[in-house]
């Protein structure tokens, strides 16, 4: 049975009502209502749930898939290896990318750090292999001297020939355990690089400043480049500082000597662990690499150019962050 709505208003003219409005609609039933209410304001919301679930679980998909593959491609690096995560860094998850370029440059780190490991560990062999053998097959011949009886100059030339690879062996272990310190340094403090390079003596040619570093290591670049200008160079031996401020910008000094030069074959080789042309004048071939390893703790480098007549080795660090305000 349908059910009528009436609703009615007077007419009123000078206070008297002169007639009336009525307005009548038939009306539906209150459940009817109910249902057409909620389609009308819960459809919307319900299709906008339904958009943000599917949303959600697309992107729950993909970062799953992505860390995923991520993890499968980290495993080789369990095993040494450093290839597989080229490929995740070119998905479009940026936090993924990020994770994966992180850890491909954490893995060649790592088998950098490893291959100079290896390097480090035949290059101590090969020149402890030498000296040791020395010593081993002297000690064996006294042990046999009862029957072989050696006289005095041999015996004299044997101990001698002892005590000169211990020396050596001594050195060298003194040369690594500095090496392995300079590499490990990270120098943090602040130091006037022009009092280092005047307390040698030496004419010093421009200036160099304030530099972020470490004054004992520094001085032991110093030093070890002119023992180096002085055993294989000639005089004079000067020195020049420089200065280049900037973002970018760097300080150091400069060794020159005039002795007859550094021969093109070896040149490129002047840094290397152990590489010596003075085994004969007891060399060990630690001092430039120490000065390398120096030279990069304080964030630069070394580098020599040379001719006859003419050797220059130059020492780069990082300026200090109060050098940026000049």
């Amino acid at each position: 049975q349908r059910t009528w709505l009436y609703a009615a208003s007077p007419i009123r003219r000078d206070g008297q009502i002169v007639g009336a409005i009525l307005l009548t609609r038939p009306s539906r039933h209150d459940a009817t209502e109910i249902l057409l209410l909620l389609e009308s304001t819960l459809q919307p919301a319900f299709l906008s749930g339904v958009l943000v679930l599917l949303l959600a679980l697309a992107f729950s998909w993909r970062l799953s898939r992505s860390l995923h593959a991520l993890a499968v491609a980290v495993r080789p690096l369990a095993e040494g290896r450093a290839d597989g995560l080229g490929g995740l860094e070119r998905t479009r998850i940026a936090e993924v990318r990020t994770l994966a370029h992180t850890f491909t440059g954490v893995t060649h780190r790592l088998h950098a750090q490893l291959e100079h490991n290896r390097d480090f560990a035949a290059n101590v062999a090969h020149e402890f292999k030498t000296p040791i053998t020395t010593l081993r097959g002297t000690i064996e011949l006294f042990a046999e001297e009862t029957d072989l009886p050696l006289s005095p100059a041999h015996r004299e030339r044997l101990l001698q020939n002892a005590r000169t690879d211990l020396s050596r062996l001594e050195r060298m272990v003194q040369g690594l355990l500095d090496l392995a310190r300079a590499e490990a340094a990270h120098p943090s403090g602040t130091v006037d690089l022009d009092d280092i390079l005047a307390a040698t003596g030496l004419p010093v040619d421009g200036s160099a400043g304030i530099v972020q570093g470490d004054a004992r290591l520094l001085e032991s670049a110093l030093r070890n480049l002119l023992a180096n200008a002085d055993r294989h160079g000639a005089p004079p031996v000067t020195l020049r500082a420089f200065r280049e401020d900037g973002p970018e910008g760097c300080a150091g000094f400069s060794v020159i000597d005039a002795g007859p030069g550094i021969s093109p074959a070896n040149l490129p080789r002047l840094f290397e662990r152990f590489f010596t042309t003075d085994r004969d004048r007891e060399g060990t071939g630690l001092g430039l690499p120490l000065v390398r390893a120096i030279a990069r703790a304080h964030g630069g480098d070394v580098s020599a150019e040379s001719r006859p007549g003419r050797t220059v080795v130059t020492v780069r660090v990082r300026i200090a962050q109060m050098g940026f305000a000049g």
